[in-house]
């Protein structure tokens, strides 16, 4: 990987972008704010409401009931769709989080000022923590090709 990548949002932000997520409670596979979301949900709904970016959604191929099913199915989606995605070294505001859980890469989150801003079931819904805090789950942060300038 580069020591640095650029990319461009189509959209630029307010400073405060993240905050009206918080709170919001957790549901497998909820794309609606008001009935609760997902870690990737918020990763979408974030993207095109407040960068301009419609990402790859996989809510639709989630089928698994069980805990154990959708940590596994979770697991096999995101590596099929890390080819919409480009690692960058860096975090910066925007940029998603990818991160473990339970040893596996299923859970995702964004870059929040020095914050990690995340959906997570055993806290309820979405919290905002500090990146420090979550550094040995971090796997690697992540923006869509599509903002890659080339």
């Amino acid at each position: 990987m580069p020591d640095f990548i650029r990319f461009n949002f189509p959209k630029t932000p307010a400073p405060d972008w993240g905050a009206g997520y918080i709170g919001i409670g957790w549901l497998w596979r909820g794309r609606i704010l008001k009935s609760g979301i997902d870690c990737f949900g918020l990763l979408a709904d974030a993207y095109h409401r407040h960068f301009g970016v419609v990402v790859f959604d996989m809510a639709e191929q989630q089928t698994a009931e069980s805990e154990v099913g959708q940590a596994r199915q979770t697991s096999r989606l995101l590596q099929s769709g890390m080819k919409h995605w480009t690692e960058v070294k860096y975090p910066a505001d925007g940029v998603s989080v990818l991160m473990r859980r339970a040893g596996h890469p299923i859970h995702v989150g964004m870059c929040y000022g020095n914050d990690i801003l995340h959906c997570d079931q055993g806290q309820g819904g979405v919290v905002r923590e500090r990146r420090s805090d979550l550094a040995h789950d971090i796997l690697g942060y992540f923006v869509p090709t599509s903002v890659v300038i080339k």
